[in-house]
């Protein structure tokens, strides 16, 4: 149900709690054992409150979207995210630091994942793509995956991953139920040829050393307006005020104070002499020469321990760079593009079947403004 349709929808039918209890533990029997969807009975049937209703505050069994009445409710969505916060602390590679981000994306993007692959799946029981056996052998490989990437053995799953090895299986189905339907579709973009690559690799190539040329230029500037100071023709603080380029702290080009630690070309910079300009010095994006204002000698105690060290205050003329297309992986770049167009070929098809699936939000399509003042439930 989409388009000028939704907002001539009916309030949402009563459904008991019971209902939603079984829609919520979808995948799993009352044993609590995962078994593939296509062995669960049918879904409940929605209908669509109004697009863009405020959520108001959901209790744990109202559904938060339905998709051709398979429901995600407000108590399964809090359980996802706590198995996404389990994965996220035990990623390689993740920093405290950077936990809140990747939370926060995680759950912005949860429900229209839920969609997408609720939309896929059920394409592919419906068409029967494969038999329960071949996709309990497929999420049992899922699974083994999982358990080798955060080190983890299937019985401390059960123990220690929110919702158990169940939820491990039922999200594994799902992910399956995409590759199946991809592979059996064949849903591929435009084929990538060594030609286009050649193409876009020149193309990058003379931007670049158009680039490079544009850049020399700038350093040919810089290096003039440092003539022109040593010569006397102007004053380092008016060709900062009229030329420097980025965000200083006060006018005449003041930078602050730096100790080694941290500043780039440093054993160069603590070289000079107070009053004196350094050469013309590049970083990742600008050409710049620092002044000499002030240096303070590192503080010792009585056991000529340094309790603060050497620092200098200087004062920046800078001019930004232009920047250079850097490929990450030059070598796999065909077949980088190969998958992109792939990807979207296969979001033009899930927009197809999106257009064709009764999509419905019973409480409005806000969900997450609410859902953020309770992500830590």
């Amino acid at each position: 149900m989409n388009g000028e349709s939704e907002m001539n929808c009916r309030l949402l039918k009563t459904v008991s709690a019971a209902a939603l209890l079984a829609l919520w533990a979808y995948g799993c029997g009352k044993s609590g054992e995962w078994a593939p969807t296509m062995e669960n009975p049918p879904r409940v049937k929605f209908e669509y409150l109004g697009k863009d209703t405020p959520v108001q505050d959901l209790k744990d069994d109202d559904v938060i979207v339905a998709v051709n009445g398979e429901a995600l409710t407000k108590k399964e969505f809090y359980a996802r995210m706590s198995q996404v916060a389990w994965t996220i602390r035990r990623s390689p590679g993740m920093r405290a630091s950077n936990f809140a981000d990747a939370y926060a994306y995680a759950g912005r993007t949860l429900i229209p994942r839920f969609v997408r692959e609720t939309i896929i799946a059920q394409a592919g029981r419906g068409e029967k793509l494969a038999t329960a056996d071949e996709i309990r052998a497929k999420v049992d490989e899922k699974v083994e995956r999982f358990c080798k990437m955060y080190r983890i053995d299937r019985n401390a799953v059960k123990k220690e991953f929110p919702g158990g090895l169940c939820a491990v299986q039922r999200d594994a189905e799902r992910t399956v139920w995409l590759k199946t339907y991809v592979d059996k579709h064949a849903i591929k973009g435009k084929l990538i040829t060594a030609e286009t690559v050649t193409n876009i690799l020149n193309q990058i190539a003379a931007e670049n050393a158009a680039t490079s040329a544009s850049n020399a230029a700038i350093r040919a500037k810089l290096e003039g307006l440092r003539g022109d100071i040593l010569s006397g023709k102007a004053t380092f603080e008016d060709v900062a005020d009229k030329y420097s380029e980025g965000i200083d702290n006060e006018g005449g080009g003041y930078w602050g104070r730096f100790g080694r630690e941290g500043l780039p070309d440093a054993d160069l910079i603590f070289e000079l002499k107070v009053g004196s300009i350094s050469e013309v010095l590049e970083d990742d994006d600008s050409y710049y020469m620092v002044r000499l204002e002030e240096r303070t000698a590192a503080k010792r105690d009585a056991n000529k321990r340094v309790v603060e060290p050497e620092s200098v205050s200087l004062s920046r003329i800078q001019l930004l760079k232009h920047e250079l297309t850097i490929l990450a992986s030059p070598g796999t770049l065909k077949e980088d593009l190969q998958a992109q167009m792939d990807e979207n070929a296969l979001e033009a098809h899930l927009g197809t079947l999106m257009e064709k699936a009764e999509i419905v939000y019973p409480h409005g399509t806000n969900f997450w403004a609410v859902a953020e003042k309770g992500a830590n439930k």
